[in-house]
């Protein structure tokens, strides 16, 4: 059916309300429509946001009808109340999937949030623990440095009973 669907495809009804009365250059279609015995039609394109969707179409098998300018009316109203109908469902599955994009972004950026704040954490305590010990081991440095040096056993006491008390520091922030 070329014509018929070019026809459909601009916007324009096809009525006719005898196979006879299809213009030359509907001949194939002419041709198809007598082929399965049918006597009369209207077709309306259905469109949703301008584009051609589908046919709404009646038709008469093995008999000729007259069609009124009425009925023909009707069937565009009809066929814009399924244009809309459509338009609205695909906009409101538009609207749900955007809604459940939207739930995942948020979940994403929540998961985000929570490893950068374990990350955070996780530094400020690696900094916790490494300031006492960084202290730790320069005061034995330096005890041992004044052991093997000077011989001055009680400057190395005093580096040795400060490392104890690092020590218990870390221990109470534990």
């Amino acid at each position: 059916y070329p014509w018929a669907l070019a026809s459909f495809r601009a916007g324009l009804p096809v009525v006719f309300s005898r196979v006879a009365d299809l213009p030359p250059e509907a001949a194939d279609d002419a041709a198809s429509y007598a082929g399965i015995g049918l006597g009369a039609h209207v077709g309306v394109p259905v469109l949703v946001s301008g584009e051609f969707l589908a046919v709404l179409g009646v038709a008469a098998m093995r008999e000729e009808r007259a069609w009124t300018d009425e009925f023909v009316v009707r069937m565009r109203l009809l066929a814009e109340l399924f244009g809309s109908a459509l338009a609205r469902h695909a906009a409101e599955e538009r609207a749900r999937q955007a809604t459940a994009h939207a739930a995942h972004a948020r979940e994403q950026l929540a998961h985000l949030a929570r490893v950068d704040a374990v990350g955070a954490m996780s530094a400020a305590i690696a900094h916790e623990i490494n300031q006492p010990l960084m202290a730790i081991e320069n005061y034995a440095h330096a005890g041992r440095r004044r052991l093997s040096g000077a011989g001055d056993v009680d400057h190395a006491t005093d580096a040795w009973d400060t490392i104890g008390n690092t020590e218990l520091r870390v221990d109470l922030a534990a």
